[in-house]
């Protein structure tokens, strides 16, 4: 007698009808966009999207590289940055603006309009530093092409010393200020921003994390909304342009950032 043979083995493939949901893919594997056999298994990946934040407390998705062409210059990267960062610069632009009509005024004599012009150099080289994804390759290529001389004189007056020493000296001008003048205005709310971005810098040294700093947000809120109320004081009896509407447009941006960072960090502790 003859044995039958072994018959072959047969794969079957799992299917699925239209009206039920496609199977949910195992955790750890690559998210794939599936398609029904019947028009064709094809089986591509997914753009991976990544949702960042700006320093105003705007999000946006940035889906992939931002594919910089090799042949770009120092100029034309530059340029594309500030694009990328036109609203904190702009910012920083206009309060530079108001303070430099000030010192026009006063000349060489130390007030809060000099200090007002420390602090705007220092939002501009902060909206420099704390990037979106693709505006980040954009600073990083933009640093490749940069003489080291030009690097290192950079990083000394934009990085995180160099802004403290500022916001030192800005305090020190609006305080000069305050003996000067003891009525509430601009002067006073110089100097509590410039406390408020010191606060908010240290907040993100580890070496200064302390109990009081882990509430950065809300005590740069407190401090933000008392120093709109000093330079709202001052702009109720003059509104002539100067250092106090700097201040004003200063300490909006700090109540805009702080607001956002407490809804973020609650939203995180809330997750």
């Amino acid at each position: 007698a003859v044995l039958p043979s072994k018959p072959p083995s047969i794969y079957v493939l799992p299917m699925y009808r239209r009206s039920s949901s496609p199977p949910q893919p195992v955790l750890g594997q690559p998210l794939v966009a599936r398609r029904s056999l019947e028009d064709g298994s094809v089986l591509s990946r997914a753009s991976r999207t990544t949702s960042t934040c700006s320093l105003e407390g705007g999000y946006g998705p940035v889906s992939g590289s931002s594919r910089l062409k090799p042949e770009s210059t120092a100029w034309q990267l530059l340029a594309r940055l500030c694009w990328l960062q036109a609203l904190p610069l702009s910012t920083a632009s206009v309060i530079l603006l108001f303070a430099g009509l000030e010192v026009a005024e006063v000349g060489l004599e130390v007030g809060h309009s000099h200090g007002l012009s420390l602090l705007a150099l220092v939002r501009a080289g902060r909206a420099l530093s704390e990037l979106q994804a693709e505006a980040k390759e954009l600073f990083n290529a933009l640093a490749d092409r940069l003489h080291p001389a030009a690097h290192r004189l950079l990083s000394a007056a934009f990085g995180q010393t160099g802004s403290l020493v500022a916001c030192a000296l800005a305090a020190c001008s609006g305080l000069a200020e305050c003996l000067r003048d003891a009525r509430f205005g601009g002067h006073h709310g110089l100097a509590i921003l410039s406390l408020a971005d010191a606060v908010h810098m240290l907040r993100g040294m580890d070496r200064w994390r302390g109990s009081v700093l882990i509430f950065g947000p809300i005590l740069c809120l407190g401090l933000a909304i008392t120093a709109a109320l000093c330079a709202a004081v001052e702009l109720a009896e003059d509104l002539r342009p100067g250092s106090h509407h700097g201040v004003a447009v200063l300490a909006v941006a700090h109540l805009a950032e702080n607001f956002e960072r407490a809804r973020r960090d609650g939203t995180g502790k809330a997750a």
